[in-house]
């Protein structure tokens, strides 16, 4: 499984892309001739010499320093994507961010590493303000083909120091999506089904477990909205199931089935989920609630634990559609 994270200045070193390959066989590139993308035979092999490493590891470090995004996709703890925006908004009405890079791992590409991290930029560079990603990008037929899935297109205003710096490079745009957070009514439900992790036939029954809950008004479901679709949920529950300290009538709520889209995960959007929840839940006169956390998730204990999510109450071993054993924590305001 693939984790992502976003990367700090101090975690940026040469080290860091020990188990990282750059190579890139290309043997078409796409060239503007009179006005026309043609497609060009330019064989070369792309690769990178120690020197350009620690290149990289300079810009990415200022990147990350001066407030921009670098995200990383790593397997096994080993480095095998990452991408990174600049800050600082500049083509006019246009509203450009740029993406200044984005690579997978030679040994790693074709398992939506790239996706998921190209993503990532769209979702940060959104919350900046930004209205599109600039990308200077890579000629070869394949790096095009994959910026094209993306939703790229030609730019419609040229950085000339991209094309001064570069100028086989294809300039492109990318528009972003709006994010919204709200919560959704009963009629909505089904477009969570992308998030479910079980079969067609678990599906089933865990939704009409939970439209039962909507219609005895049991439960309320908070999402990430993108033009993607629902990429976010959490599931909060005003009546208590399993145990029965989930729960205390107009006090205390239990915040459950918390899953995030893959490319959303690591990121920072599942904690603005769980921070738009429960600034909602407050707002209604809320002021405990519990969250369950598997004892082997370190992570999930650390990110809940700044949140407040401090204090051990309860143990409980999960629901038929999530069956493990769990810790309860309570968070008071």
């Amino acid at each position: 499984m693939i984790h992502y994270k976003i990367l700090k200045e101090g975690e940026i070193d040469q080290a860091l892309f020990r188990w990282f390959f750059r190579r890139q066989v290309v043997n078409a590139c796409w060239r503007r001739e009179n006005g026309q993308w043609l497609i060009k035979d330019d064989p070369f092999i792309d690769d990178w010499s120690e020197a350009d490493y620690q290149f990289l590891v300079q810009c990415l470090k200022h990147t990350a320093s001066a407030g921009g995004f670098v995200c990383g996709g790593f397997c096994d703890g080993r480095l095998k994507g990452f991408v990174s925006v600049e800050p600082g908004i500049f083509g006019g009405e246009h509203r450009y961010l740029d993406l200044s890079s984005i690579h997978v791992s030679a040994d790693m590409r074709g398992n939506g590493i790239g996706k998921a991290l190209f993503s990532a930029a769209k979702a940060w560079a959104r919350e900046q303000g930004a209205k599109k990603l600039y990308i200077s990008a890579h000629s070869a037929v394949e790096s095009q083909a994959f910026y094209k899935a993306m939703g790229c297109v030609e730019a419609k205003l040229y950085q000339m120091a991209h094309v001064e710096k570069e100028p086989f490079d294809c300039q492109l745009e990318c528009e972003l999506p709006e994010i919204v957070l709200r919560n959704i009514k009963k009629e909505e439900f089904d477009r969570l089904l992308p998030l479910f992790p079980g079969d067609e036939a678990c599906w089933q029954k865990f939704r009409q477990v939970r439209l039962a809950q909507f219609d005895a008004k049991e439960v309320d479901i908070y999402v990430l909205e993108t033009a993607e679709g629902f990429v976010g949920e959490i599931s909060v529950n005003y009546v208590s199931h399993e145990l029965s300290s989930e729960t205390i009538p107009n006090r205390r709520v239990y915040l459950e089935t918390f899953r995030l889209a893959e490319n959303y995960q690591g990121v920072g959007f599942g904690q603005k989920l769980l921070h738009f929840a429960l600034a909602e839940l407050e707002g209604r006169g809320f002021t405990e609630f519990t969250i369950g956390v598997e004892e082997d998730n370190d992570v999930a204990k650390h990110i809940y634990g700044k949140l407040g999510f401090t204090e051990p109450i309860d143990q409980g071993h999960g629901s038929e559609f999530d069956p493990c054993e769990y810790t309860l924590y309570l968070r008071k305001i």
